[in-house]
């Protein structure tokens, strides 16, 4: 319950689904940010091919060099040779590449997102001082300061 008993003034918590109806009052707060939007929906994306590419290398490895399976004739003709070793060293390079480029993508997209989420919160909070200085003096004086900060 939010961390206080019952009975000392704790508010329940509404479910999620229920603030699902408030969602398109978010548009006109992301429309100027469609950039990072769009950035941060691709960067989400391109990190979802980049985990499912990870395990090729080590299933090349397992298959192709350890089992001793024929490797595809694509990959011959690209690295030219059968070479276990050769296989073994480019299959397990590939496997580092993608994980250092999975890294970089997931601190780019940390980026991106904290970039979003800090002007997000700067124009939530600008409207909110905005809309708070609109309203009359009479209403500031009639609510309690601390039901203004609570809200």
């Amino acid at each position: 319950m939010n961390g206080k008993r019952q009975g000392q003034g704790a508010t329940p918590r509404p479910w999620p689904w229920s603030l699902w109806p408030l969602i398109p009052r978010l548009f006109p707060y992301l429309r100027p940010y469609r950039g990072l939007v769009a950035g941060s929906i691709a960067l989400t994306a391109f990190s979802v091919v980049i985990s499912l590419a990870q395990p090729w290398p080590l299933a090349f490895m397992v298959d192709n060099v350890i089992a001793g399976q024929r490797p595809p004739a694509i990959v011959t003709q690209v690295i030219g040779t059968h070479d276990r070793f050769t296989l073994l060293l480019l299959a397990a390079l590939a496997g580092l590449i993608l994980v250092v480029f999975q890294n970089a993508i997931s601190v780019l997209h940390e980026y991106v997102n904290t970039k979003l989420h800090q002007r997000l919160v700067l124009d939530f909070r600008s409207d909110l001082f905005q809309h708070a200085h609109r309203l009359s003096v009479s209403y500031h004086d009639a609510t309690p300061t601390g039901q203004l900060m609570n809200q």
